[in-house]
């Protein structure tokens, strides 16, 4: 979806006029991913917060911060194994409930949070 090609791209101001025109920040990639988990791992903190913004104005915020990937991994999962400090703190400043959803291995974003940086 657009919304996806956009926010992997990182263009805030693009995806800002999708939400506008009625882009659905639920949309998923091929691989289950949302907009929201492509700004996490990809380090567009600006996407994020335009996706947060939008969501706030609509639809659930919670919902699109529980969506799992492929994987089982939300946005915060996502965003903690690469390292993301400020991507991490719009997402758990949005909806701190996310800190316990687990992935299909069971692992919680600190989890990876803990693991990616001692490795």
């Amino acid at each position: 979806p657009a919304i996806c090609a956009a926010a992997l791209g990182g263009h805030a101001q693009v995806l800002t006029l999708l939400l506008q025109a009625g882009a659905q920040p639920s949309q998923c990639s091929s691989f289950k991913e949302t907009a929201l988990h492509l700004a996490a791992r990809h380090n567009f903190p600006s996407v994020a917060a335009a996706l947060l913004g939008a969501c706030q104005k609509g639809a659930s915020i919670r919902e699109l911060l529980a969506q799992p990937n492929y994987m089982g991994s939300t946005a915060l999962h996502t965003a903690a194994e690469k390292g993301h400090s400020e991507v991490c703190e719009l997402l758990v400043q949005a909806c701190r409930e996310t800190l316990t959803q687990q992935d299909h291995s069971g692992r919680q974003p600190l989890h990876l949070a803990v693991y990616w940086t001692l490795t």
